[in-house]
C-alpha cells in the first residue's frame, strides 16, 4: 500500500545502473527531480531538483563523477550537473 501510494507520485522517463559504484539513477520528471540509492533501493539521495531545468528532460546518464542531464530540447547540447560520490 505504501509502495502504491508512493509510484502514484512518480514518472520516471530515465533510469541509469553505474554498476562500478552499485547506484542507481532516475529521473523523475513529475517530482523533477534526479534521484540515487543503492541497488536495492535503499540510501536514496536528491541530486538534483529543478522545475526549470529538469521540465524537459528525457535521459540521464553518469561518466565518473559527472551526471548528464539531457533534455528535449537540447540533444545536441545536453546539460550537465557534477555529482561526486
Amino acid at each position: 500500500m505504501c509502495m502504491q501510494r508512493y509510484a502514484a507520485r512518480l514518472k520516471v522517463c530515465a533510469l541509469f545502473t553505474d554498476y562500478e559504484s552499485d547506484l542507481l539513477f532516475w529521473l523523475d520528471t513529475k517530482q523533477q527531480v534526479v534521484v540515487s540509492s543503492d541497488l536495492n533501493g535503499q540510501k536514496r539521495s536528491v541530486l538534483l531538483t529543478s522545475s526549470h531545468f529538469l521540465r524537459h528532460a528525457v535521459a540521464i546518464s553518469v561518466f565518473e563523477v559527472t551526471l548528464h542531464v539531457i533534455g528535449y530540447q537540447q540533444l545536441q547540447q545536453p546539460h550537465q550537473a557534477v555529482w561526486a560520490s
